[in-house]
Formats: structure tokens, sequence, C-alpha cells
């Protein structure tokens, strides 16, 4: 019978779990250049009996990249809601995020029963209800958009969701689907609220300027639109644009109507000043009231 002397571990803990595998992915990033070679070696380090550290390394592997390109789809619409009998555009975006070329790709679009094909850039192949675009090419980190323009049904009943989704095929590699654009048919107004300011750290006494953009993607005009941007009290007022008022930290805008598919944008000009309540990240609210 083998004994073993426990003294041994300590002298040589490698030696009792070398049998242990590590594993550590690695995630290579997009549009590394072909060819180019990835070395790598780890190192392990352990204090031995004598109180000395001692410190262990393991061969060099290398890879060596090749190419490849790394396809994504997404789909969208300019509007929300649309009426019956109205035109509708969609909008499709292929990305290649690889560091190939990627080509022969074939796009693809079913269009429902309520849609109807009218045109589209560039020009595809249409057969019945099927909308293809073929031998499309996507250079490494660049994109290609696509527009189809189409016919909503005149029958259509308020309600009606209508929902599509597009596919793209390259090689013998599996189908890639878009996301699913919907709208709905209606008439009513359907305002969009965006807000975004034009720095993202600041300090007290900074200027910070604020766009807030309005829209209105539904098809119907949007009456007696009052928008309210809530301040707290560290902040300072300074400048905005459009006929707005302050009272009590409230900043109010009458913009009155917004068209159908028409958008509207102000400014707001604010600086923090100091106080015991001011946090390290200023929270605002914006709202819309109808």
């Amino acid at each position: 019978m083998m004994r073993i002397n426990p003294l041994m571990f300590f002298r040589d803990p490698l030696r009792w779990i070398a049998g242990i595998l590590l594993c550590a992915p690695l995630w290579l990033q997009s549009q590394t250049p072909v060819n180019t070679t990835i070395t790598n070696a780890y190192h392990v380090s352990y204090r031995d009996i004598a109180d000395i550290i001692v410190t262990l390394s393991s061969d060099t592997v290398s890879t060596l990249v090749g190419p490849g390109y790394t396809l994504g789809l997404s789909k969208w619409t300019d509007v929300s809601i649309v009426a019956p009998g109205d035109s509708l555009n969609y909008h499709f975006l292929l990305t290649n995020t690889g560091n190939t070329v990627a080509d022969g790709i074939s796009l693809i679009d079913t269009l429902g029963t309520q849609l109807g094909y009218i045109a589209a850039d560039p020009a595809a192949l249409v057969v019945g209800q099927v909308i293809r675009w073929e031998n499309l090419t996507v250079a490494p980190g660049s994109s290609l958009e696509l527009t189809l323009l189409t016919a909503v049904d005149d029958l259509l009943p308020a309600g009606t969701e209508i929902t599509n989704m597009a596919t793209a095929q390259s090689g013998t590699g599996p189908p890639l689907h878009s996301n699913t654009a919907g709208v709905i048919v209606d008439s009513r107004p359907d305002l969009r609220l965006v807000k975004s300011v034009d720095r993202d750290v600041g300090t007290l006494g900074d200027t910070l300027t604020y766009t807030l953009t309005l829209s209105n993607t539904g098809n119907v005009v949007s009456t007696a639109n009052f928008l309210h941007d809530d301040l707290p009290d560290y902040v300072q007022v300074l400048d905005w644009t459009g006929a707005a008022t302050l009272h009590g930290g409230v900043v109010s805008w009458n913009l009155g109507s917004l068209e159908a598919g028409a958008s509207r944008s102000f400014f707001l000009m604010i600086c923090g000043i100091p106080s015991s309540k001011t946090p390290t990240s200023l929270p605002f609210v914006l709202s819309i009231y109808l």
C-alpha cells in the first residue's frame, strides 16, 4: 500500500490539484482584424511551507483570428397608428459587426392580407405578398437601410393590429429574424415625449441644457397640449425657448395643437446651486397633459 506523507502537500500543493480544470471564456471583440494573433498565458502564485511566494506560469497559447461576419436585423415604422387606406412605410436595418464582408444576403418580408405593396427602395422582387431583396452586401462595421412602402386595407375596422416581421438569410446559416413591427388601425393622436441633456456629468454651477421633444405619431391632430417640467429646488432656471411660464419650480408650455406627424422641440437651461439637499444626480419629471 502506498503511504502519502502529508508534508508533501505543503511543499508542493500544485502537485495535488493538477487534476482540476480551470476555464475562463474570453469574448473576442467584433471587427478584430483577420490574421490577428491572440496570445495568452496563465499565472498562479502560492505561499510554500517556508513562507516563500512561488509563482508559476503556464505555456503561452496562441489563437489566429479568422474571417467572419455577424449580422443584425431590425425593423420599424414611421408611425404607430394608421387609418384605413393610409400608406405605411417600413424601415429595415441590416448591420454587420464582423471583420469581413457579408454578401449574398437575402431579405424577405411577407405582408399580411391587411397590407398591399406600393414600392421598395432598393427595388425588390415582388411575388404576391412576398417582398424579396437578393444579393445584398454589408461591409464590416457598416449597415444597410431598406424601405418598403405599403397601403393599409380600406375596410379594416378600428382596433385592428397589424404586425410584421422580416427575415434575412445568408449562406447556409440559420435565418435571422427581425423584431416585430406593429401598428394599430385607428383615428387618434399618439404622443411621444423625449427628454435629453447635453452632458452626463456636471458640477454645481455648471449650465445644463435639456432638450424636450414632443411628437405626434398618430393620424389625428392633438389639441390643448400642455407640457410641464417639474424642477427640484436646488437648481436655478437660466433660460428656455418657446412661450413658457415659470411658477413654483415648474416650467410650463401651452402648446396648443400638434398636427399628425409633427413634432416640436424646446430647450431648457438650468444650473445647480449649493444646498444641503443637493444630491449627486439631478432627477427631473417631465409630463404632458392633454
